[in-house]
């Protein structure tokens, strides 16, 4: 979804076109537009990860979601460790919590809708 016009983007019938050239193509969406607005099957989607923000949901700002297929994040090593980087912009701990807590209420009243 293009977030100046609004328009629909058919990802889902491009990543199938995609899939019938090369089955090796790694698939990465932006979701950020329209996770908020619409109903999305990352399955039958079949994209290989897909990123949202939690302040496009009415969530806290700084966080959001990386969905992976398993086989992908198995392969991947993480490139930080800890929460070092994230203590000088953020106390970890409860309004970490707070956070995360904040941005799954969000995501349970747009599934509900």
């Amino acid at each position: 979804m293009s977030n100046v016009t609004g328009q629909l983007i058919p990802v889902n019938t491009l990543i199938k076109q995609i899939r019938n050239i090369r089955q090796d193509v790694i698939i990465v969406v932006d979701g950020a537009q329209a996770v908020p607005h619409l109903p999305i099957d990352v399955k039958k989607m079949d994209c290989d990860f897909i990123a949202f923000s939690g302040h496009k949901m009415l969530g806290p700002t700084g966080i959001g979601v990386l969905y992976g297929k398993r086989k992908y994040l198995n392969m991947m090593n993480p490139f930080l460790f800890g929460g070092e980087m994230i203590d000088k912009y953020l106390p970890m701990g409860l309004l970490s919590t707070f956070y995360l807590t904040n941005l799954r209420r969000e995501l349970q009243t747009l599934t509900e809708r």
